[in-house]
């Protein structure tokens, strides 16, 4: 068999089993040249990142060019070889590494640096737990298993005793595995029998298979047949969770703050006013300006713990204020309008959360402001996707309103 294994630096190798092609991370050859393709990053060298945070690692934009050829093989199967619980090594300075955790404690982290390679192919959650797997007559170790309640796919391999997924077919090229494959002497036919790629009994001839007996051509027929229906069956869960990846990323300004609460409200109000906000330059004011032939709206995006405050209210004044300066200083005229977009209670479920109290929503009416709380911003965004309201009717709301905007004025 014709096997790529694709590693940090060439590090992981295998017997002479098969023929193999040994390739780093960042100049793999193309997937369907071969039969399989095995990306294994089992190698703590692997795991090392100069950022001050936990947020990436020094490869990931290796991880970014291989989810490209992962996504474009037709012919190849691939398997990806979760790590072990390595040591992770961050915040370079002064010639070392000065930061250290274990991938274990660190999965929200890990996740986000293994969706580079899976983004929009399947949803799991990794667990932590040392365990061995049975496959063929070896036994092959795992320190994280996939969570069967939240996993797509199909499980293939099961941890012994605990019965936990440790390899899973996530559609008809791609499967994951928590299996320690990192070894030149790892009982890699074992692994390939297990997941179906080679069979186990190697002393039947190859020319049997052509020959034709009994009801084998119908056999054959409805094998080929359910594998079709498997791969539609496939497509349509792929498609139906990248429509659901793509909703969690709106659904996510009613829990986020910060960039990633900035970066969803900045898409919907992309959509819905027709504005580019990727060309907006945060100088540290306003979080965005909308300019548009009548008005300029001055955004303010806030996530936070408690209920809308007087502070958020006159923050937004201040840099409406600060940018009427600026207007004048040009010789310019242009109508201001203070829009609040805040997600406040965020670590609460909506049905828990107080309204906006009466004090604020009066300070916004004074100050021709308008605040928008990301829960209703999101109800807007959903009937502006329906078609129950159109863009105009959504730009004349955020001009001619003030104070509090509420579900009632749309619908």
């Amino acid at each position: 068999m014709k096997i790529q294994v694709i590693s940090y630096e060439k590090k992981i190798q295998y017997g002479t089993e098969h023929n193999y092609t040994y390739s780093s991370l960042s100049e793999p050859r193309a997937f369907d040249e071969f039969e399989l393709n095995i990306i294994c990053l089992q190698t703590k060298e692997l795991w090392y990142s100069k950022d001050s945070s936990k947020d990436s690692i020094n490869a990931i934009k290796d991880f970014d060019s291989l989810k490209v050829l992962i996504d474009s093989a037709r012919k190849s199967k691939v398997v990806i070889c979760f790590p072990q619980n390595y040591t992770y090594h961050y915040c370079y300075s002064g010639g070392k590494y000065m930061q250290s955790e274990q991938l274990k404690d660190m999965i929200y982290s890990l996740k986000g640096h293994l969706n580079h390679l899976l983004a929009n192919r399947c949803r799991y959650d990794f667990v932590y737990e040392n365990s061995t797997t049975l496959c063929g007559k070896s036994e092959m170790n795992a320190a994280f298993y996939f969570h069967h309640l939240s996993l797509t796919g199909t499980p293939i391999t099961l941890s012994n005793g605990g019965e936990h997924t440790t390899t899973v077919l996530v559609d008809s090229h791609l499967l994951l595995t928590s299996l320690d494959l990192s070894s030149k002497n790892t009982p890699i036919n074992d692994f390939l029998v297990a997941i179906g790629m080679i069979n186990d009994n190697s002393s039947i001839p190859e020319w049997i298979s052509d020959y034709k007996f009994n009801d084998d051509e119908i056999q054959n027929e409805r094998i080929v047949n359910a594998k079709l229906e498997i791969e539609n069956q496939s497509n349509i869960i792929k498609e139906a969770n990248e429509k659901l990846l793509n909703n969690m990323f709106y659904k996510r300004i009613l829990y986020e703050n910060g960039d990633p609460l900035v970066e969803s409200v900045f898409d919907i109000l992309d959509k819905i006013i027709g504005c580019n906000l990727t060309e907006f330059v945060d100088e540290k004011k306003e979080d965005f300006k909308i300019i548009l032939p009548e008005i300029t709206f001055i955004g303010e995006i806030k996530g936070i713990t408690s209920n809308v405050k007087n502070e958020n209210v006159s923050q937004l004044e201040v840099h409406c204020q600060t940018y009427q300066d600026y207007l004048e200083t040009e010789g310019k005229k242009e109508i201001i309008k203070g829009i609040l977009i805040v997600n406040p209670l965020r670590n609460k479920p909506l049905e828990e959360r107080d309204d906006v109290h009466e004090r604020q929503i009066d300070l916004a009416h004074r100050y021709g402001s308008l605040i928008i709380t990301t829960d209703v911003l999101l109800l807007l965004f959903e009937a502006y996707l329906s078609g129950k309201v159109l863009r105009d009717r959504i730009i004349e709301l955020f001009i001619s309103k003030t104070g509090l905007l509420t579900v009632s004025d749309f619908i």
